[in-house]
């Protein structure tokens, strides 16, 4: 129906034409005083509405079968193959204004896909590259811990705790590195059991005894034994990512931190929970706060903050299809609560 009227509006003054042409055919039947003026008046009429009906008609059709061989051409196109011999000859048979046109547009689509095709493949290379230097790079981090190891009684403590930490943030960037590139690919290899969240998050604490500047943090470990069916290198690299933010957003003006970790089933969900009273975000901040590059409003969180940590502890909920809450106020501190359904046997 719009078609119609969009041509009717097109053609219109052909209508008009038309029509005053059939005044004045009988307006001198009229003079001529002929006995059937009525019925010739009328059929005139008639023929010229049925004249223009049918041309618009033919119009609208030639349009569709024009629309539908541009839309079938460039799906062809878009499926990167070759026209048959048909569709080459509908494509000759098209007016030469319009085919000049589809040309352009073919040409353009062509030469878009091409560099598609050469920026994923550059992407790929790249990503490559930073997937094989991260695994490389274990090597000499690798050597770094066991010379610490080994040497430590030849350091003072000051010197020791440092080159420690350094090591430790070193091997923890390429831990995010190597999980972001875990997350981009195709296949995962994902392996779900029944998880102990107690034992998890033991093993986790070990690697978090005392703040980086020295300033010591309560830890609470309050988990008890409920069992989640998870992947557990995925989980544990998610309760890093987040006890990692935790340690960047402690208030340094409190003299009391603490960083508290609990457990609970409520209904068919089984939620550990991590808390604690830092600086905290906005609340404006907090839909944001999984965005890849988003490190907020506060200052002293900034300048330490990458914006990557909570972004892949997000996408590594949804790959292990957990479900994450976020709850803060400024000043008083962070909650971030993740969701396992129950197991039932």
């Amino acid at each position: 129906m719009k078609d119609w009227w969009r041509w009717c509006r097109k053609y219109g003054i052909f209508l008009i034409v038309l029509l005053v042409m059939d005044v004045f055919t009988g307006g001198f039947l009229w003079l001529m005083d002929a006995r059937s003026f009525g019925v010739l008046f009328l059929l005139f009429l008639g023929v010229s509405i049925l004249l223009f009906v049918v041309g618009v008609g033919l119009h609208i059709r030639k349009e569709r079968r024009q629309q539908q061989q541009l839309q079938k051409t460039f799906l062809d196109i878009s499926d990167n193959r070759e026209l048959t011999p048909e569709e080459t000859e509908r494509w000759k048979q098209m007016p030469s204004d319009k085919r000049a046109v589809y040309e352009f547009a073919y040409d353009r689509i062509r030469e878009l896909e091409q560099r598609e095709q050469q920026l994923m493949q550059e992407k790929k290379e790249y990503e490559d590259y930073i997937e094989a230097w991260a695994h490389e790079i274990k090597i000499p981090l690798s050597l770094v811990t066991l010379i610490l190891e080994n040497r430590k009684e030849d350091m003072s403590a000051s010197v020791y705790k440092k080159m420690d930490y350094s090591n430790r943030k070193m091997q923890e960037y390429v831990t995010q590195i190597l999980y972001y590139a875990r997350l981009k690919a195709v296949h995962k290899d994902y392996v779900l059991n029944e998880i102990c969240l107690q034992t998890v998050c033991e093993e986790v604490l070990e690697e978090y005894t005392a703040y980086e500047d020295g300033k010591a943090i309560e830890w609470r470990n309050r988990v008890g034994s409920e069992v989640v069916l998870t992947d557990c290198k995925g989980l544990y690299f998610i309760l890093e990512q987040i006890l990692n933010n935790a340690c960047k957003y402690i208030d340094p003006k409190k003299e009391h931190s603490y960083i508290e970790m609990t457990s609970y089933q409520e209904g068919d969900m089984i939620w550990l929970q991590i808390s604690d009273n830092g600086l905290g975000a906005e609340e404006g901040e907090l839909p944001f706060l999984f965005d890849k590059g988003f490190t907020g409003k506060t200052v002293i969180g900034q300048a330490k903050a990458t914006g990557m940590g909570l972004y892949l502890v997000g996408e590594m909920a949804k790959d292990l299809s957990l479900q994450l809450d976020v709850e803060s106020k400024v000043g008083e501190g962070f909650q971030i609560r993740m969701g396992f359904p129950v197991i039932y046997r």
